[in-house]
């Protein structure tokens, strides 16, 4: 019997290799990149959806402020008191209380650094000046 009549499983018997052959057909390799395409497909319609999601988020928040814009108006409340109630206060310009608390944190580091200067350091010590 010649090498090339033996069947596969008789060439492997006697120590021998099988024949490489591409055993993969076109619908393995399809079922292959379905799982990847389609993980790929989910995190895409995420990330559209949670950017459908604060883009709707960020339009009631602009209807909500244009409404407190409006009941202002009616109000006749100042454009401060408007913008508090925005939130947008913490933005704009410290108010009188805070502001005074910033002076007198500022007297008291400028004290401690006095008191800190007329002690002695170790440079002061060795000579150095």
């Amino acid at each position: 019997m010649k090498p090339s009549e033996m069947s596969t499983s008789d060439n492997i018997s006697r120590g021998g290799r099988s024949p490489k052959r591409d055993t993969s057909t076109d619908a393995d390799e399809e079922r292959d990149q379905r799982p990847k395409r389609s993980r790929r497909q989910q995190r895409q319609q995420a990330l559209r959806s949670l950017g459908n999601d604060n883009r709707e988020l960020r339009q009631k928040i602009l209807a909500l402020e244009n409404e407190l814009q409006q009941v202002c108006r009616l109000l006749a409340l100042s454009p401060k008191l408007l913008h508090y109630l925005l939130g947008e206060h913490r933005l704009t310009r410290p108010t009188d209380a805070s502001a005074a608390e910033r002076k007198s944190s500022i007297s008291y580091a400028a004290q401690t650094r006095v008191v800190n200067r007329r002690q002695p350091t170790t440079r002061g010590l060795l000579g150095f000046r």
